[in-house]
């Protein structure tokens, strides 16, 4: 990974990953303020979770903390460079997630100095008994 100082905030670009649809692909912003957020509420997300990636319930042991990060462009779109930053430890699952949130279309985009720019955004996953929680707060 390569990051810069912008503004305090830093720019950064994941070795390898190459966003679709970013406005600025030089210029992708990890937002420790008015971070890009999904539009619809956490929980519900979840919920369409759960229901949608039925593969987990095949590991009922299976416990991890996966991490997977998208890019959030400047229209509030997804930008994409979807990547696992942490696996679950299966490669089904992993894969499993991250189509799941490629489901997630609705965003508000992240903003630096009132204007919105494209920036990283994080899901944080916990998995455990066969169910997945999202731990990001809302």
């Amino acid at each position: 990974m390569l990051s810069f100082q912008s503004f305090a905030q830093f720019i950064i670009q994941a070795e390898g990953v190459h966003p679709e649809n970013a406005c600025a692909p030089s210029a992708i912003y990890f937002l420790t303020e008015n971070k890009a957020k999904p539009v619809e509420r956490i929980d519900s997300i979840n919920a369409r979770l759960n229901r949608a990636v039925k593969i987990i319930k095949q590991y009922p042991f299976l416990e991890s903390k996966p991490a997977i990060q998208l890019v959030v462009n400047c229209r509030s779109e997804l930008g994409g460079g979807f990547h696992m930053v942490t696996t679950s430890g299966k490669d089904s699952v992993d894969m499993a997630l991250l189509d799941f949130f490629k489901t997630v279309k609705k965003w508000k985009a992240g903003t630096l100095e009132h204007a919105a720019v494209d920036s990283w955004f994080m899901w944080k996953l916990n998995i455990k008994g066969g169910h997945i929680q999202i731990i990001n707060q809302p």
